[in-house]
């Protein structure tokens, strides 16, 4: 028998505007109500992790790290698989060196999945954590034969290099931008700037913009 899932809503505001908590919570909200629909009643409901950040910027706020890290753990202890629902694309970080820190020493040793909520309509995209990582790494960049993404994970993967490139440069036309093959994800990334205001913000993240 499968073990039951443990499932982590996560949503992010670009700024502590007033109300921002609130707003993700009941967007969250939303968000979870949709994912029983969809997968089914959850086993138990673990608090919602909100945070308010950019999206290129590492965790600044221990919250976020720590209550990841303690799903994780519990996920290793009992064998449960880890589930990440993310509210958009951007909704957690895109920085691809801080996903690289949160998930790569765990990646081997939890079931680790990514569901983000996004798209118009919005639905859920399946991530595969050990496939995201390893081409964000780069690890097959050289390999003629190398592992084709589940199509879910591939637009995941090209969605962060975008969006880490636009929030450094400014540069909207990179939200659907490729990295050529051979080229790592990872090549010439450092932390980002603060930009004035990160491309595709609206009052909130640019994944909060979705209509409920």
């Amino acid at each position: 028998m499968d073990r039951p899932e443990l499932v982590l809503f996560v949503a992010r505001a670009s700024s502590e505007e007033e109300g921002w908590r609130d707003y993700l919570r009941n967007s969250l909200l939303y968000t979870r109500n949709t994912y029983v629909r969809h997968y089914g009643p959850l086993s138990e409901e673990l608090p919602f992790l909100v945070f308010a950040q950019s999206s290129n910027r590492r965790f600044s706020s221990d919250p976020v790290p720590r209550t990841i890290t303690a799903l994780l753990t519990r996920g290793r202890e009992t064998g449960r698989p880890a589930v990440l629902v993310i509210n958009g694309w951007d909704g957690l970080s895109t920085n691809p060196i801080v996903l690289v820190d949160s998930f790569e020493a765990w990646m081997h040793e939890v079931d680790i999945t990514l569901r983000v909520f996004a798209g118009n309509p919005r639905r859920f995209f399946e991530v595969s954590v050990v496939h995201a990582i390893e081409a964000i790494r780069g690890d097959h960049e050289d390999d003629d034969e190398a592992p084709v993404l589940p199509s879910d994970t591939n637009i995941f993967v090209d969605k962060i290099h975008a969006y880490y490139l636009m929030g450094i440069t400014g540069n909207s036309s990179l939200r659907s931008a490729a990295v050529p093959r051979g080229e790592s994800r990872l090549n010439g990334l450092s932390e980002a700037r603060s930009p004035s205001s990160e491309v595709g913000d609206g009052r909130y993240s640019a994944s909060m913009g979705d209509s409920l």
